[in-house]
């Protein structure tokens, strides 16, 4: 009896392969204990979000950063944008004693498909596959659109090179 189930199993997983409207990544005989402990999961304050893609969808991510952003910003543009397709939040937080609330310091939007966001303090890094390339390049021009505004100049100091020399060295 046991060998018609498995033989049945076989072949309706042969029939859904070939027809191809079915992801069957996600079904797998896994005999194995699932492991409790991954290493280099939890790296600095909190998840690694790489190790974290690379072990829920067995692949390693394409990786797209954009710097100088408002988080604040950024984060309401995400839950707007993709409110329906997250499907898991992970968020670290931090208590700010002089305004008496709680705020975010990162947080990881998991999306279906095999896509993932990194949302951090001035920084957001978009995780996803060779398949959606168009829509992280898409995403990382919306997300340029909360760039923070700062006047500040730097004025650089000459640089002097060679045997000449500066009268304020004197």
């Amino acid at each position: 009896m046991f060998f018609y189930v498995i033989v049945g199993v076989i072949l309706i997983r042969i029939i859904l392969t070939l027809i191809g409207k079915i992801d069957l990544t996600t079904c797998t005989f896994n005999t194995r204990r699932k492991t409790r402990y991954v290493p280099g999961l939890f790296q600095n304050n909190y998840i690694d979000t790489k190790v974290l893609f690379s072990r829920r969808y067995d692949v390693v991510p394409s990786i797209a950063v954009i710097t100088e952003i408002d988080a604040t910003k950024a984060y309401a543009l995400i839950i707007k944008s993709f409110d329906n397709n997250i499907t898991r939040m992970h968020q670290a937080s931090m208590f700010d004693h002089n305004a008496a609330s709680l705020y975010f310091s990162m947080t990881i939007f998991e999306l279906r498909k095999k896509r993932m966001i990194e949302l951090g303090n001035g920084y957001a890094e978009v995780f996803y596959t060779k398949a959606h390339r168009d829509w992280a390049h898409a995403l990382i021009k919306d997300l340029a659109e909360c760039k923070i505004e700062s006047d500040i100049t730097t004025v650089k100091t000459p640089t002097i090179v060679g045997f000449a020399r500066a009268m304020e060295m004197n």
